[in-house]
């Protein structure tokens, strides 16, 4: 199965019309009544309601799928490229559409779902860290440590003690 055959499937689109129709009644909506001819539906670039499986949905399909297969995969240690060769859009489209609607680009939102797990697991388990870093997706436990450190301020170790002695999440950048 191709890639653009997948995501067709995912958003049950039997053919190429139908997604690009799905973009145009989306560029409408975002452009307010003006462009679609009724009632503004406002102009928020993403909805407030989570989809079924708990995955914002967003007025670009691309976004959604990008966003889906990220937090489904994250941890798989897939890079930048992967996602973007599962979208219809290039690299830079597909990074100009992340900053928009997430404020962050596509390798951010990667990292911080990786974080966000490695955070779990420091938590909730006694892992070492080197083992913690390779099920989060990380190659090393150096480059982990680091990343680790550059989003939350501490490092592993550390906010595992704290997290045992408080277990208010510590975190407070990205």
């Amino acid at each position: 199965m191709q890639p653009e055959q997948a995501v067709f499937e995912q958003y049950r689109f039997e053919r190429p019309s139908d997604w690009l129709r799905s973009r145009r009644l989306a560029r409408s909506v975002d452009a307010g009544p003006q462009a679609s001819g009724g009632t503004c539906l406002g102009h928020a670039r993403q909805c407030d309601c989570p989809g079924l499986d708990g995955v914002l949905t967003f007025t670009e399909p691309e976004v959604t799928a990008a966003v889906r297969f990220i937090r489904e995969h994250a941890c798989e240690g897939i890079r930048v490229r992967n996602v973007v060769e599962r979208s219809f859009l290039s690299q830079r489209q597909l990074e100009r559409l992340f900053q928009h609607y997430l404020g962050r680009s596509l390798k951010a939102e990667l990292l911080r779902i990786q974080i966000e797990k490695a955070q779990q697991l420091l938590a909730e388990t006694d892992l070492p860290v080197k083992t913690i870093a390779i099920r989060t997706g990380f190659r090393s436990e150096q480059y982990f440590s680091e990343a680790f450190f550059r989003q939350c301020g501490l490092r592993p170790t550390v906010y595992r003690q704290h997290h045992r002695a408080s277990p208010e999440p510590l975190c407070s950048r990205g």
